[in-house]
């Protein structure tokens, strides 16, 4: 039994539970009953299934910084005629980026000045929260809890699922492999306590310790190498920021369990993380829907067949298709462009001013020893909007490498970003996961009634199909973007007027239309700017940078979208009424 919606189902035989009983009162066997039998009642109200008010920079923020990094961006390019052996540093660049940088800044200031929130939520937020008593089976709770973590970043969900990196243990050397955040849920009752990883809900696996250190280039979190447990207090304290529904990492959260042939008893449940660490010299891209899977292991049967008219000029001609989403993307289309360093300016340059706002509100506070405070932004002294300047530019110059491919002279001379096939579809992914736990569980797939025209009712597994596919002039491809893999061969199509029923969904808790179902998660879909226009279809260039191909690969031109529909997977066998149904 496996209710995480990140990662696939696991055989629960495969797995040696850690399931600890005080005593033998308990009638239950394994872990996978307790989940599945146990319901938790919480005493004081809770919220697990909505988006917080996410943090929003202002728009002439947002446009002000984005003129920096574009000037930046421009002195780096092969049009700057920058001096080859002039270092690119914040006090280098600062005489040619002056009226920009002010700008910035001045900015800043109106905005502090103005007595405005930098950061401010949203104007009317809504009271989510779940009043008392609220009762929920385990296997309920646990992803939930496990959406609520992955929807805080995109970083936090790559390193919920896994992302390649590398470990530097006492007395070895460096070692590739894959590193893991690992959520567990802690539950102790006067009889029982154990412990359940949110991301496979089975045991949590072994640790490492806290003397390592990691680096990985794809988190954002560790980028340079940083001791293993001042990763964990910036993860902590990522969350304590994100993650403000329940506090479940600082305080135990007072509830009450009930399981079969037991009385209700007095609980206290906690969060706890840690870190997973899994050599492999050979490391890969993670997918975001099975962490430990390995392209290596992936069978050519698997990928479709894809029309290549001419062998010479293709792209896939020259890499294999287990290589695909090692290629590039070149964003050409401003309707997806505006939205997407948008998004990476929001994301890298919220930290910096949120430091600023609440130095500013320190600063504001009446001194108890009537010292004079330090001044606000709008009266800084030289020497500290110096500095501001400078931190700004850093900034700044830091988006231009994660919007644009330094490597690339082209991006850098057209501000037309490039990404890796791989980082897009896992971009795309995490949007739609963090809009909504619903779409979350039809993602990973939810359990269902499903009657199909002509057919009887049948029992399976739903799953909503989230496929990136772009035409080119010589090449065409599919991406399943929840398992980060070219689409599959063996998939099991419904008929779009069948009628889905589920216990375990909102959306479809009473008999729900397919096509309306599916017209629901798009029209939630084009409320998210950085979807909205890859639903509709984009226009994009597709490329290979990697300069180890034998043959130059030029970037085609062609249009990307991403579709939604949806795959059944029947249980092997039906509801009773279904074979006296279809023998009438």
């Amino acid at each position: 039994m496996n209710n995480n919606p990140l990662t696939p189902s696991i055989d629960s035989t495969e797995i040696t539970t850690n399931f600890m009983e005080k005593s033998s009162t308990t009638h239950l066997q394994s872990l996978d009953d307790f989940l599945d039998q146990t319901l938790i009642k919480f005493n004081d109200p809770v919220c697990f299934n909505s988006v917080p008010d996410s943090a929003e920079i202002p728009p002439p923020l947002v446009q002000a910084m984005q003129g920096l990094i574009e000037i930046i961006a421009h002195l780096r390019s092969p049009n700057g005629a920058w001096p080859p052996h002039f270092p690119q540093t914040p006090e280098n660049l600062i005489p040619y980026v002056t009226e920009e940088v002010s700008e910035v800044l001045a900015s800043v200031k109106t905005h502090c000045i103005s007595g405005s929130d930098i950061l401010p939520h949203s104007p009317h937020p809504k009271d989510s929260k779940i009043q008392p008593p609220v009762i929920l089976f385990l296997n309920t709770l646990i992803p939930q809890l496990l959406w609520n973590l992955a929807q805080t970043s995109y970083s936090f969900m790559r390193l919920l699922t896994g992302i390649n990196a590398e470990i530097l243990l006492p007395n070895q050397d460096w070692t590739s492999g894959k590193l893991r955040l690992v959520a567990s849920l802690i539950i102790e009752t006067e009889n029982i306590q154990t412990s359940i990883d949110l991301a496979t809900s089975f045991s949590p696996p072994p640790l490492i310790n806290s003397e390592a250190y990691l680096q990985s280039n794809d988190c954002s979190f560790c980028q340079h190498p940083v001791e293993s447990q001042s990763f964990l207090q910036q993860i902590i304290n990522h969350l304590q920021d994100n993650f403000n529904q329940i506090n479940f990492l600082t305080h135990p959260i007072k509830a009450q369990l009930l399981y079969p042939k037991s009385q209700w008893q007095p609980s206290q449940i906690n969060i706890e993380i840690g870190l997973e660490f899994i050599p492999d010299p050979k490391t890969s891209e993670v997918s975001p829907f099975n962490y430990y899977l390995e392209p290596d292991h992936i069978e050519e049967d698997l990928f479709p067949n894809t029309p290549i008219q001419d062998v010479e000029y293709s792209i896939l001609a020259s890499v294999s298709q287990a290589s695909l989403l090692t290629t590039q993307i070149r964003l050409t289309d401003p309707d997806i462009i505006q939205p997407y360093i948008h998004s990476q300016i929001q994301h890298y340059w919220s930290p910096w001013l949120k430091q600023k706002k609440n130095l500013q509100q320190v600063n504001q506070q009446p001194s108890p020893n009537l010292n004079p405070s330090p001044e606000p932004l709008s009266t800084l002294d030289s020497p500290t909007e110096s500095l501001y300047l400078i931190e700004l530019i850093q900034i700044a110059d830091e988006l231009v490498d994660v919007i644009y491919s330094p490597k690339s002279p082209s991006s850098l001379i057209h501000l037309q970003p490039e990404i890796p096939l791989i980082e897009l579809s896992l971009r795309l992914l995490w949007q739609m996961v963090k809009s909504s736990y619903n779409v979350m569980q039809m993602l990973s797939g939810i359990k269902a009634k499903v009657l199909q025209p002509g057919l009887v009712w049948q029992t399976g597994t739903l799953r909503l199909l989230a496929v990136l596919n772009a035409e080119f002039l010589s090449d065409a491809w599919e991406v399943d973007i929840a398992s980060s893999q070219p689409l599959k061969f063996d998939l099991h199509p419904i008929v779009p007027e069948s009628i889905i029923q589920s216990d375990g969904s909102e959306w479809c808790r009473f008999p729900q239309s397919l096509e309306i179902l599916k017209m629901q998660i798009i029209n939630l879909l084009e409320t998210i700017p950085e979807l909205k226009s890859w639903v509709k279809g984009v226009k994009v260039d597709w490329g290979n940078s990697n300069q180890d191909l034998e043959l130059s690969i030029n970037w085609q031109s062609g249009f990307a979208q991403l579709s939604l529909d949806f795959e059944w997977i029947p249980d092997q066998t039906n509801f009773p009424e279904s074979d006296h149904l279809s023998s009438l």
